[in-house]
C-alpha cells in the first residue's frame, strides 16, 4: 500500500488524490488476499483436535482484525502525515536511485541468461526432491538445543545418575489381581530388565522390582548380596506399601514483464528482505528448531524473491496465463458471444479464452485505428464502442458504412498482410481485440478444439466478405 501511495505522488498526484489512488490499487487484492486466508484458517475452527482449532480461531480472528486496521488506520496516518520531502522537491531519493539500478539488473537476467537459469531451476528442484528421500525422523527433541545449553547439561546428568529423560513403559500383564506382588513375577520382571540391558540401545531400565530390591538390601543392613528380590510375599507386600507412602508424601513424578516487475520489484524486494531478517533473528535462539526454522524462512524469502524475478519473467514470456481477474475485469458483453461471427458456435467461456490469448486495443474517439495505404498483419473484432469505415479517393473521402460491437474489421491482413485498402475510424471511445498469427497460434498451442472453431469462423468471414468485394466489383 505505501509503494502506491509513493507512486501516485511521483505522478504529481497530490497527498489526498494518491490516497485514493492507493485504496482504488489494493482494495481488491486485499480483500481476495484477506478473504481466502481467512477462509483457510477459518475451517480449522472445525477440528477435533483442540490446539488446532484454537490455532484457527486466534489466527482468523488475528486476520480480520488485521484486514480492517490496515484499511482504515493506514489511510488515516498517511492523511495526517507530512508527505515526504523527496516527493515535495521532486528529487530522486538515493536509496530508490539504488533499488531501481538493482531491479534493472536483475530484469536483464531473465534474457541475457534465459538457458542457464532455466537448468538452474532444474537443477534446484532435483536436488529437493532428491533430499527428500535424506529426511530423517528425529524424536530426541534434547537434541533441538545446543550442546553447551543448561539443559544438555541437566540432561546429561539425569541419563548418568538416573533412567534418563526419554523414556517409554513396557506394560507387564500379570493376568490375576495382586499378581505384582508375587517374588516370581518380580523375577521375571527383572530377567526382562536384564534382557534389555543387554541391547545395548538403552541407557537403563527401572521397574518396580528395582525398588524393592534397594528396600532388602537396607532391610537387611545394606547388605550388597541382599539387593534382590525377596522370596516372601509378605515382604514384598511391606515394601510397596512403604513406597507408596513415600510417593504420597513426595508427589514427585515457513516489455509487460518488464514492467511488471519494475513496478512490483521493489516492494517485493523490501518485503523479502524485512521477512528474512524477520526470519533470521530467530537463528540467536538456544533451540535448535527454532533455529533451523529461522534460517531456512529466511532463505526461503530471498530464494521466493530470486524466483519470483528470474524464474516469472520466463514462464510469463512463454506462457500467457488465463486469471481468474481477468475473467472478472474483462470487458466483454454477453450478446457479442450471439452476434459476433468470430465467436460463432462457442460459449461464453471458449469465447473469454479467445480474447484472453488476443490482446485489448483501446481507441479514443476521432482515434484512426486502420489507415488506408498501410501495410497491416492483424484483424480486429470491436468489443465496446463503434467505428466508421471510410475511403480515400481523388481527394475526398467516402464513407463506406458504420460498425458495431461484434463486427470484424481488417480481416484480410490476417491471411498474408498487404496494404490496408480503407480507413477504420473510432466514433467514441472503442475496445477492439487484436488478433494476429501469434495469437492464433497461442490459441492452436492451449486450446485446439476452440482453434478448430476460430478458424472455421475466420474462413466464414473471409468468405463473406471476398462475396460483398465481388458484388460490389460487378
Amino acid at each position: 500500500m505505501i509503494t502506491e501511495y509513493f507512486e501516485g505522488l511521483r505522478s504529481g498526484k497530490d497527498k489526498k488524490e494518491a490516497i485514493m489512488y492507493m485504496a482504488t490499487k489494493c482494495a481488491l487484492p486485499i480483500t481476495l488476499t484477506t478473504a481466502t486466508t481467512v477462509f483457510g484458517f477459518s475451517s480449522l475452527a472445525f477440528n477435533k483436535i483442540t490446539i488446532l482449532k484454537q490455532f484457527g480461531i486466534v489466527t482468523t480472528f488475528g486476520l480480520s482484525i488485521n484486514f480492517l486496521i490496515t484499511i482504515i488506520v493506514i489511510p488515516s496516518f498517511l492523511q495526517f502525515m507530512n508527505v515526504p520531502g523527496i516527493f515535495q522537491k521532486k528529487k530522486r531519493n538515493p536509496l530508490k536511485r539504488h533499488i531501481d539500478s538493482f531491479i534493472d539488473w536483475f530484469i536483464k537476467l531473465p534474457t541475457q541468461h534465459k538457458t542457464l537459469i532455466t537448468v538452474g531451476t532444474l537443477f534446484c528442484i532435483g536436488l529437493a526432491l532428491a533430499g527428500c528421500f535424506r529426511l530423517k525422523v528425529n524424536t530426541d527433541f534434547i537434541s533441538y538445543f545446543k550442546e553447551g545449553s543448561y539443559i544438555r547439561q541437566r540432561v546429561a546428568s539425569i541419563h548418568k545418575d538416573l533412567s534418563g529423560a526419554l523414556n517409554f513403559n513396557i506394560i507387564v500383564e500379570a493376568g490375576e489381581e495382586d499378581k505384582i506382588k508375587d517374588p516370581h513375577v518380580l523375577k521375571q520382571i527383572a530377567g526382562l530388565q536384564q534382557y534389555m540391558d543387554g541391547l545395548k540401545v538403552m541407557d537403563k531400565s527401572i521397574s518396580i522390582a528395582d525398588y524393592i530390591k534397594v528396600m532388602n538390601r537396607e532391610m537387611h543392613g545394606g547388605e550388597k548380596e541382599m539387593q534382590k528380590v525377596p522370596d516372601s510375599k509378605n515382604l514384598v507386600t511391606h515394601f510397596m506399601a512403604r513406597y507408596y507412602k513415600e510417593l504420597k508424601n513426595t508427589n514427585d513424578q515457513q516489455l509487460a514483464v518488464v514492467n511488471s516487475l519494475k513496478g512490483e520489484g521493489e516492494p517485493v524486494l523490501l518485503s523479502s528482505v524485512a521477512l528474512a531478517v524477520g526470519f533470521a533473528i530467530l537463528g540467536m535462539s538456544e533451540f535448535n528448531p527454532t533455529i533451523h526454522f529461522g534460517l531456512l524462512s529466511a532463505l526461503v524469502m530471498l530464494i521466493g524473491f530470486a524466483s519470483e524475478m528470474l524464474v516469472t519473467p520466463i514462464l510469463l514470456g512463454a506462457v500467457q496465463l488465463i486469471t481468474l481477474w481477468d475473467f472478472l475485469l474483462l470487458k466483454l458483453k454477453r450478446d457479442i458471444t450471439k452476434e459476433s461471427p468470430l465467436f460463432m458456435n462457442l460459449s461464453r467461456s471458449e469465447a473469454k479464452k479467445v480474447v484472453l490469448l488476443g490482446s485489448i486495443r483501446s481507441a479514443s474517439q476521432n482515434e484512426y485505428i486502420i489507415r488506408q495505404g498501410e501495410r497491416g498483419e492483424e484483424m480486429y473484432m470491436i468489443v465496446t464502442g463503434k467505428v466508421k469505415v471510410t475511403v480515400d479517393s481523388e481527394g475526398k473521402s467516402k464513407e463506406l458504412g458504420t460498425l458495431k460491437g461484434g463486427d470484424i474489421v481488417g480481416e484480410m491482413a490476417l491471411v498474408g498482410g498487404g496494404t490496408r485498402s480503407a480507413n477504420v475510424i473510432a466514433l467514441e471511445d472503442t475496445e477492439l481485440l487484436r488478433i494476429d498469427d501469434k495469437s492464433l497460434d497461442r490459441v492452436r498451442r492451449r486450446f485446439p478444439r476452440i482453434a478448430a472453431k476460430l478458424f472455421l469462423n475466420i474462413s466464414r468471414v473471409l468468405s463473406n466478405r471476398l462475396k460483398t468485394q465481388n458484388y460490389a466489383n460487378f
